[in-house]
């Protein structure tokens, strides 16, 4: 019997994984022919499906694709229990397997959702053909350089995100993808859901660096190919920090330390996402000179032509 989330142009549904545990996807693209890849866009913290709307119809147009909304997302419920790195990467293939999906998969993860892959790949290392990290997070990034909310957050309050990172004269979303994912930003749930994913963050480090995915001979993906996509997100902190302190944000001793964290992110950020080609003998890096962390946004076609070079060296 056919599987119509393989067969049909376009699907989207709500899967129930347990009593009051259901998460949304969509797949779409050209029909799957055996054998070939799957791609799944695993979104970063805080983020949902609707930052993903233009790579997903880039891709649709020529790769099956997969984009789902974890846990509290979208019209996914709230996940029961701690969330971590691990129990989103095991409710993902949950997912996969209550809808009879097998790889191989082709992932592309941003963000936190670097750590989620991973943890993912961890689970199904035979299945995955080729990953994107698109401006990711390794375990690293937890453990060495914890995110330093407390002058962070204070020195950002009140300010328009999208306004001050040129998101909102950037970005290649359609009007009407736009308007979704301004919508999908103000959610009550969403608020909730990203705070339970952040006290989840630090202990996802070291349970992944454990693993020593980055340390294997020969590596882990052997042959498989893996493309680092880079952006500058010190930007985005910089242009915080600017504005923030012109709003009068933070003390004097907030915004200094903030200065002072920041002096050294970029050259820390770039070896560490460096560190992730260590993956595969086969991989590439790519930067985003015109982006911040949001790439997917900003510059869809990069990733578009990253996945297109993965595919072609499966």
């Amino acid at each position: 019997m056919s599987n119509p989330w393989e067969q049909e142009n376009s699907k989207s549904g709500l899967i129930t994984l347990a009593p009051g545990h259901a998460l949304h996807l969509n797949i779409s693209g050209p029909i799957r022919q055996p054998s070939q890849p799957l791609v799944i866009i695993i979104p970063g913290h805080a983020s949902g499906a609707t930052e993903w709307a233009a790579v997903n119809r880039l891709v649709s147009h020529f790769a099956r694709v997969m984009l789902y909304d974890r846990s509290g997302y979208g019209l996914s419920t709230e996940a029961p229990g701690h969330v971590t790195a691990v129990s989103m990467a095991v409710e993902l293939n949950s997912l996969l397997h209550a809808i009879n999906i097998s790889g191989p998969f082709v992932l592309i993860c941003h963000s936190y959702g670097g750590v989620i892959s991973r943890e993912f790949l961890n689970l199904s290392t035979h299945d995955v053909s080729g990953i994107i990290f698109v401006d990711a997070n390794q375990e690293q990034h937890t453990i060495q350089n914890p995110s330093p909310d407390y002058f962070i957050n204070t020195i950002s309050q009140g300010l328009d995100f999208c306004s001050v990172t040129g998101l909102n004269k950037n970005h290649k979303l359609l009007p009407a993808e736009w308007q979704a994912y301004l919508d999908d930003q103000s959610t009550e749930k969403r608020g909730r859901v990203a705070a339970a994913e952040a006290a989840g963050y630090r202990e996802s480090g070291p349970v992944l660096a454990a693993k020593k995915q980055l340390h294997t001979t020969p590596p882990l993906l052997g042959n498989r190919p893996i493309c680092v996509l880079k952006g500058q997100t010190h930007r985005d902190f910089e242009n915080i920090l600017e504005a923030g302190s012109n709003a009068g944000n933070g003390t004097d001793e907030e915004r200094k330390s903030f200065r002072e964290w920041l002096r050294t992110y970029d050259s820390k950020d770039e070896i560490w996402q460096r560190e992730m080609l260590s993956l595969s003998n086969r991989s590439r890096w790519t930067t985003a000179s015109k982006s911040g962390h949001n790439i997917q946004l900003t510059e869809p076609g990069l990733i578009i032509d990253a996945l297109r070079w993965v595919l072609d060296n499966i």
